[in-house]
């Protein structure tokens, strides 16, 4: 008796090795290991019991079995279960496997394609719908242009100087004397929604040795000097202007040595468009 495995994948075998058991006996069974096939032994040969091809089993034919997979669309079974491709009119199989339009398989009756006739080539240029070599004799055509410029509904009408005067509006200054409510060297915000042009004067007397002034925007210093003043020169004024655009800070700062500065006036205008 060769090698038993008990309690393996080759339990039940009576023989599992490589080489033909000797001296076997009739009704015992070994399992080839190498080439992977298990046989009976008949008193005189040994009957391969591995089933290695369909043909194998007697009475058994390929619709006896389950179909390995459920096709749909495109995709069909073939005879002896071979999974096939339906290729619409016009499409093939290429020797690489690749789907493609085959050289010359696309007709015109494919296409729906409806070729003109001669007769329609021949009336073509008398066509009044022919929207080439439009001409008087065409009056279709004709009409629609002579009442082209006239439609309002074919194109803009043409600007004129008052409608351009009209969109643009008039400029509007809106002058503010605010003095009451301003000082030098205070920094104040323009939150009127627009541009306005600042006017401040200072005033001192001729007491005072130099006198210094400067207009900043929003950080930016705009203008400045820097007097000296001459005795006997009476009342001294000097002015600032600058505009400020609409959300932006602005400061007048003013610096006199011998004197106090006063504000003489401090004007505002706002400037729009109505």
């Amino acid at each position: 008796m060769g090698v038993w495995a008990s309690g393996s994948q080759f339990a039940g075998y009576d023989y599992v090795q490589a080489s033909e058991p000797p001296n076997p006996e009739e009704g015992e069974t070994w399992y080839d290991i190498e080439a992977n096939r298990a046989g009976v032994y008949t008193g005189t040969q040994w009957a391969e019991m591995t089933v290695t091809d369909h043909g194998q089993l007697a009475g058994i034919t390929d619709s006896a079995h389950h179909n390995p997979v459920s096709v749909e669309g495109p995709l069909r079974l073939s005879s002896g279960q071979v999974l096939d491709l339906a290729a619409a009119d016009g499409l093939t199989l290429d020797a690489d496997g690749q789907l493609r339009v085959a050289s010359n398989a696309v007709t015109p009756s494919m296409l729906n394609f409806d070729p003109a006739t001669q007769t329609e080539l021949d009336s073509h240029t008398s066509d009044t719908t022919n929207p080439h070599n439009v001409s008087d004799d065409q009056t279709g055509a004709a009409t629609a242009l002579n009442n082209h410029a006239g439609d309002a509904d074919a194109h803009h009408p043409q600007y004129t100087d008052s409608d351009a005067q009209n969109a643009v509006g008039d400029v509007s200054v809106t002058t503010a004397d605010v003095e009451g409510s301003r000082s030098f060297n205070t920094q104040y915000t323009n939150n009127t929604g627009g541009p306005i042009f600042v006017h401040a004067v200072a005033e001192v007397s001729d007491t005072a040795d130099t006198m210094q002034m400067d207009a900043d925007v929003n950080g930016f210093r705009l203008s400045y000097f820097d007097d000296s003043i001459s005795a006997g020169a009476g009342l001294i004024r000097r002015p600032m202007q600058f505009y400020v655009p609409a959300g932006d800070t602005y400061e007048v700062g003013v610096s006199v040595s011998g004197d106090s500065p006063s504000l003489a006036y401090w004007h505002e205008q706002q400037i729009g468009l109505s």
